[in-house]
C-alpha cells in the first residue's frame, strides 16, 4: 500500500534512471544510434512506465540526444582531410574501373603519393575536406523520416501493448543480429588490412635496409 504521506515513492527509481539515462545517451550518441531500443526497456524496468509511455519518453530522449550530438558535431570536419578532386586512378586493363587513392599503400607510400599530387597541376592542387554531417543526405531523408514517425505514432495508438512489444522485440532482435554480422565482417576486414599493411611496411623496411647495406658495400 505504501506510506500515504510519501509523495515521492519512486524517487530512487528516478535518480537511478536519470544516471543510467545520462550514460545511455552518451553511448548512443557516440555510436551514432538513436538509443530507442535501450530507452524503452529502461523506461519499463527502471521507471515502471507502461510500454507506450516508455516509448513516448524514448522519443523525447532521442530528440534531446540528437540535438546535443548535432550541436557538438555541427562544426566538426570529416576524418578524411585529404579528399582529392578525382575519385581515383584508372585500373590498367579494366576500362571504367577506378582504384581509390592510397589504397593498399604503406604510410611512407601514402605520404609520397600526397606530395606528388600537390606538386602536380602547376602547383594549384590542394586537398579538400567536408563536414562530418552529410547535410544533403539529411535533407533527403528527413521528410520520409518524419512521415514514418507520424505513421508509427498512429500505429502505436491502434495496437495493444502485447502486439506493440512483440513487434518492437522482433525489430530489435533483427537489428541486433544485423549489427553483429556487420561488426564481425568489419572486424575481419580491418584485421586483414592491418596485417597486410604491417607486411608491406616490413617488406619496405627490409628492402630499404638491403639497399643501404649494398651501398655501403660498394663504397
Amino acid at each position: 500500500v505504501g506510506d500515504p504521506d510519501n509523495h515521492y515513492p519512486f524517487l530512487w527509481n528516478d535518480i537511478v534512471g536519470a544516471i543510467v539515462w545520462f550514460f545511455t545517451a552518451g553511448i548512443a550518441t557516440a555510436c551514432g544510434v538513436g538509443g530507442g531500443g535501450i530507452y524503452v526497456p529502461l523506461g519499463i524496468l527502471l521507471l515502471r512506465f507502461s510500454p507506450k509511455a516508455a516509448s513516448g519518453l524514448s522519443q523525447a530522449s532521442i530528440f534531446g540526444a540528437s540535438l546535443g550530438g548535432l550541436i557538438v558535431n555541427i562544426r566538426n570536419h570529416h576524418p578524411n582531410e585529404h579528399v582529392r578532386d578525382t575519385k581515383g586512378s584508372p585500373l590498367e586493363g579494366h576500362p571504367g574501373k577506378i582504384v581509390p587513392h592510397e589504397k593498399d599503400l604503406t604510410k611512407a607510400e601514402i605520404e609520397e603519393d600526397r606530395k606528388r599530387y600537390l606538386e602536380g597541376g602547376d602547383g594549384k592542387r590542394k586537398f579538400y575536406t567536408r563536414p562530418v554531417i552529410d547535410y544533403d543526405m539529411a535533407l533527403f531523408l528527413a521528410p520520409m523520416e518524419m512521415a514514418g514517425a507520424v505513421l508509427g505514432v498512429i500505429i502505436q495508438k491502434l495496437f495493444p501493448n502485447w502486439l506493440f512489444l512483440t513487434i518492437a522485440a522482433l525489430v530489435l532482435a533483427f537489428t541486433s543480429y544485423k549489427t553483429y554480422v556487420k561488426f564481425f565482417a568489419t572486424y575481419k576486414k580491418e584485421k586483414a588490412a592491418r596485417a597486410e599493411m604491417h607486411r608491406r611496411e616490413t617488406m619496405a623496411e627490409s628492402k630499404h635496409s638491403t639497399v643501404g647495406a649494398d651501398d655501403e658495400a660498394d663504397a
